[in-house]
């Protein structure tokens, strides 16, 4: 026994356990013998051999975590910027009528939403998801998400190989191969639900290029078998859910077939309340095609002239500058509730946009959906604009948000040598920013005049807006490509540099030329943000200017955190939950002890989340409160059911 516990004890000396895992699988029959030879002599080193194949698998998968996650749970980890690339404009939104912030129509038709949102979205897909920062005493670390997945389930495929094979099965190594890889996943749960997101994100929007069905279905077989490692589902249904309206409202899912395998295989593994918002939102996209199909040969669509919306006899006898001058729209209703978007106010949009957007398919669709009442979200989309500079009158497509196309719209025909350049206060109250979110229009603002795309000149300079600066379109703007996309800076570089510079007088002139918008187009989608208002987590959401995968110190996750360190959507989705769960049991069984209830809850919800005995207490106290239930007179430890 003291040999065996050589063997399985020692890293280094040839021949002995850890040293055959490490190398390649020629060793497998040797490991096999091993464990053959040490089952004959005692069940007990047997166990021993399955209890050092735990800790190997779970010390090598810390390993991983180091190297491709750059620093241990406690740590707070780097800001990942996932690359995406979106293209749309603006969206609506029915109201929620709950809240008191909307109001729903007078017949109670289904709460829905709407969104406009382009054609087609060119560029690149989202990459790798890596990423480096600083810590502390100069060193890097890097962040890549993709690349861990990716070797986790090597580690994965290598370590059920070696069960398979050197223990032949055994229940005992199977057990041990399962509790070590849930005590790596779960040793973070926010952090392995994040990378698990990114990595099908990955592989939705382009991994599974070149792969037939089979090689495709076994790519999600292995994510889902990591996903039922996790213990705390939830976390992962809400960043699959951001996600995954960032490709559908992007049109960026390289195949719709391997997005609805996916949804298979997670209502397979957790029932169908789990993916019930999933599988609205696929609804929504296929309603939301058949509904433009309509609107086009509707007769509202007929009143816009020069469009694809018109009939071609129409657009014949219309003036080819006419023509060129009416935008083209493309509308996504996105039902309430389903979708991860948050609402904000929307902006004054450009006549010629909200006499095509608003006005007419609004008149369309209450007219074909009665009882219905849209929300228009304008923060939510992006538009394509067509702008000309010069000279030499060079001319570009310019992706941007609505909220930049209404700036640009304001300098449309605009003589730089007869007017003065635009100021900042004006151009505000035209663009009608809901007087809550001046940072957002800031934000978008400074982001035309960043070096790199610098469509527009302001008098000062950094990227804080004074409230006596103005602005002037960049004459000499060029680009080699056609069509450039204005991405957004961050609005906390934008609030640092207006404090910064606040006693800062710094002034610089420069020459401009007019901008001439002749085409919008709009919605898109991007990660959602956690900077504060709600009109900038619209625009993070849309565009991922500064998406961060965990929004606050110390974890991961999608958006800001809440007191628990969780995402707040998740924290409140869980206390919606319990509380259900709560009078859904104190209904049936009327009378039951404070222990038991919080192991039946516990039982209950085991399937998305495990709820912590302090959180279930503070959700009966709240339920208690509200006389939803109250304590027995007879046993303090005791509640009963209030009908």
């Amino acid at each position: 026994e003291a040999h065996a516990r050589t063997l399985v004890e020692s890293i280094e000396r040839p021949g002995t356990f850890h040293k055959l895992l490490r190398e390649n699988d020629d060793r497998l029959q040797d490991l096999k013998r091993m464990r053959s030879l040490f089952a004959a002599t005692s069940h007990h080193l047997d166990v021993m051999l399955c209890d050092a194949l735990k800790t190997r698998v779970r010390r090598q998968g810390d390993d991983l975590v180091d190297e491709y996650l750059g620093s241990t749970t406690s740590a707070r980890q780097p800001t990942a910027r996932h690359a995406s690339s979106s293209s749309s404009s603006s969206s609506v939104r029915r109201p929620r009528g709950v809240d008191g912030t909307a109001t729903t129509a007078e017949d109670g038709g289904d709460d829905a939403a709407a969104s406009t949102s382009s054609a087609s979205s060119r560029g690149g897909g989202a990459g790798a998801g890596a990423s480096t920062s600083a810590a502390p005493g100069g060193a890097r670390r890097t962040f890549e998400p993709v690349a861990f997945l990716k070797a986790l389930l090597a580690m994965r495929s290598k370590y059920d190989k070696v069960v398979d094979v050197a223990f032949n099965g055994d229940t005992v190594a199977q057990k041990r191969l399962k509790e070590a890889f849930e005590g790596l996943v779960n040793a973070d749960a926010q952090r392995t639900a994040t990378c698990l997101v990114i990595y099908v994100d990955e592989l939705m929007r382009s991994g599974f290029k070149g792969l037939d069905e089979r090689d495709v279905d076994a790519h999600l077989d292995q994510a889902v078998a990591l996903f039922r490692y996790l213990h705390d589902k939830d976390i992962f249904e809400n960043l699959h859910k951001t996600y995954l309206a960032k490709r559908l409202l992007a049109n960026k899912s390289a195949s719709h077939e391997a997005e609805r395998a996916m949804l298979s295989k997670l209502k397979a593994e957790c029932g169908y309340q789990f993916t019930t918002k999933l599988e609205g939102m696929f609804s929504d996209m296929r309603a939301s095609k058949d509904a433009m199909e309509k609107f086009r040969a509707s007769p509202e669509a007929a009143q816009l002239v020069g469009t694809k919306t018109t009939a071609p006899q129409q657009q014949q006898q219309q003036h080819p500058q006419q023509q060129q001058q009416n935008p083209e729209i493309e509308v996504t209703m996105l039902t309430q509730g389903f979708w991860p978007v948050p609402s904000a106010p929307p902006c004054a949009l450009p006549e010629a946009v909200d006499r095509s957007c608003r006005a007419l398919f609004e008149a369309f669709y209450l007219r074909v959906n009665t009882g219905r009442k849209l929300a228009w979200q304008t923060a939510c989309g992006t538009a394509e604009v067509r702008a000309a500079f010069g000279p030499p009158r060079a001319k570009h497509e310019l992706v941007v948000s609505t909220l930049q196309m209404c700036v640009l719209a304001l300098f449309d025909g605009r003589d730089p040598d007869a007017q003065p350049p635009l100021p900042w206060t004006e151009i505000r109250d035209r663009v009608d920013v809901n007087a809550t979110a001046p940072w957002d229009l800031k934000r978008h603002l400074v982001s035309l005049c960043t070096p790199k795309h610098r469509v527009l000149l302001k008098q000062s300079r950094g990227k804080g807006i004074a409230d006596d600066d103005a602005f002037r379109v960049n004459r000499d703007f060029a680009s080699k490509l056609k069509r450039v996309k204005i991405p957004l800076v961050a609005l906390r570089d934008v609030q640092a540099a207006a404090s910064s510079s606040s006693s800062s007088s710094s002034r610089g002139g420069a020459a401009s030329s007019s901008a001439t918008t002749t085409a919008a187009r709009g919605p898109s989608s991007g990660a959602p943000g956690s900077d504060g208002t709600e009109a900038d987590a619209l625009s993070s959401f849309l565009f991922g200017g500064d998406a961060v995968l965990g929004g606050g110190a110390g974890g991961f996750g999608g958006g800001p955190l809440g007191p628990s360190g969780l995402p707040r959507a998740v924290e409140e989705d869980r206390r919606h939950l319990v509380e259900a769960n709560v009078v859904r049991i104190m209904k049936t069984r009327k009378t039951l002890r404070h222990n038991d209830l919080v192991a039946e809850v516990t039982r209950q919800l085991a399937h998305r989340f495990y709820p912590q005995p302090q959180f279930i207490k503070k959700c009966i106290e709240s339920l208690l409160d509200r006389e939803y239930i109250e304590r027995d007179a007879n046993d303090a430890r005791a509640y009963k059911y209030l009908a």
